[in-house]
């Protein structure tokens, strides 16, 4: 596609010159993609980490039998952790599961380019 400039010289003569545009693909590139996709799977992680964290350590409370911890509940527990051992504490392990972020994404979205088809339908 090509931009029509229209000019006028000093003998009143309208003359039109084309400028060649660059065509732009509309989708980005792999690289671009794997990035983007990773991305936001590390900030969905970073954003659910801390209940995961919770998640665990109410499951291992009800294996090893608290009672003394029984029936803070989510709220309450996610609060305790925050408390006696500071916020830290809830996005302790985040590294591996950030690289497992990473990684899956990656693989999601090949998958998904190959077959062209998504294994969430």
């Amino acid at each position: 596609m090509a931009a029509a400039v229209t000019t006028a010289d000093a003998s009143s003569a309208v003359k039109q010159v084309a400028i060649p545009r660059k065509q732009v693909s509309s989708t980005p590139g792999l690289g671009v993609q794997l990035l983007t996709a990773g991305t936001a799977a590390c900030i969905g992680d970073l954003c659910t980490f801390p209940l995961d964290t919770v998640k665990v350590r109410l499951q291992v409370q009800g294996e090893g039998g608290a009672m003394a911890a029984q029936g803070r509940g989510i709220v309450g527990t996610l609060f305790s952790i925050a408390k006696h051992e500071g916020p830290k504490a809830l996005y302790s392990g985040i590294v591996p599961g950030l690289q497992r972020q990473m990684a899956f994404s990656a693989i999601e979205l090949g998958h998904t380019s190959l077959s062209g088809t998504s294994t969430w339908r």
